[in-house]
């Protein structure tokens, strides 16, 4: 019996260290505290399906250069920018209190396709600014495919932090899992329960503070191809087309600190698949 509540006390306190503290504060990007200068189209799912997978249903987005979207925040490690990357948008420069952090380059190669992202950067404790500059139709571009966007900032972002010693696993319906579009939840005895989607631009986003992670899904004849971006890079697709197994995406000696994993249901599927569905079973990650 002993051993038993020693074991129990384990588990609870790996549990601890494994699921930080509900501290983020999200800034939707109609919140107010967010100053909006130049020419910006303040958009809703409302009038367009379009942003169904945005914070809130709701969007901000500009093809001006030199827009910007600046907030004014206090935080205690970091601020993230929660953004879409599509084939008509163009790039975007971050700055936090005056010094460029970033140059994003929001463009994909897939036509009317989007992916909802995050980008995480630190901060010391403290008040700070950040200000999301677009760049518009510069260098040649066409002012039609030159958007950049805000969808929302998030400050002391939620992330699964693990013991460095141990490999934590978070199944497809743990909280700190972000799904957009339309998702649904399967229970099966032979591959394990699973969250899995065939609406295109539907997208699943995963915030983890580790170096190494692997994205679990099950690989079957009638799956379609998922694509992969971390921290708003692109890295290409993810065919789960297969015989009928649980395989594993995998990315290792990653920098250190907080990173975002997305996958976006593409619509696409190779041509020996029977339908287009893409899933998601679990994550293991790992410093």
């Amino acid at each position: 019996m002993n051993t038993q509540i020693t074991r129990i006390f384990t588990a609870l306190a790996g549990l601890l260290l494994a699921v930080p503290a509900l501290a983020e504060t999200v800034y939707d990007n109609t919140n107010p505290a967010i100053v909006y200068t130049g020419a910006w189209n303040h958009e809703s799912s409302q009038y367009n399906t379009v942003y169904d997978n945005a914070t809130q249903d709701t969007l901000s987005e500009t093809q001006s250069a030199g827009a910007i979207a600046r907030l004014t925040f206090t935080a205690n490690h970091s601020i993230s920018l929660v953004y879409t990357m599509g084939s008509n948008r163009w790039k975007s420069q971050v700055y936090i209190d005056g010094q460029l952090r970033e140059t994003l380059e929001n463009r994909t190669p897939h036509v009317n396709q989007r992916w909802h992202v995050m980008k995480t950067w630190a901060v010391s404790p403290g008040t700070h600014t950040i200000e999301v500059v677009a760049l518009g139709a510069v260098d040649g571009q066409n002012i039609h495919q030159s958007w950049s966007d805000v969808d929302a900032f998030i400050v002391d972002a939620n992330a699964a932090v693990g013991d460095p010693n141990s490999t934590w696993t978070y199944p497809a319906d743990y909280w700190l899992w972000v799904y957009g579009g339309t998702w649904s939840w399967v229970t099966d005895a032979t591959h394990g329960e699973r969250m899995q989607s065939q609406t295109r631009g539907s997208s699943v986003r995963f915030t983890f503070s580790g170096t190494n992670v692997e994205l679990r899904y099950l690989a079957s004849p009638n799956r379609g191809i998922a694509e992969i971006t971390l921290d708003g890079e692109l890295l290409g697709d993810l065919d789960q087309y297969g015989a009928g197994e649980v395989k594993a995406f995998k990315l290792s000696n990653l920098p250190l600190g907080r990173h975002t994993l997305t996958m976006t249901v593409s619509g696409r599927k190779n041509l020996q698949a029977t339908n287009d569905i893409v899933g998601v079973t679990l994550l293991r990650m790992k410093y």
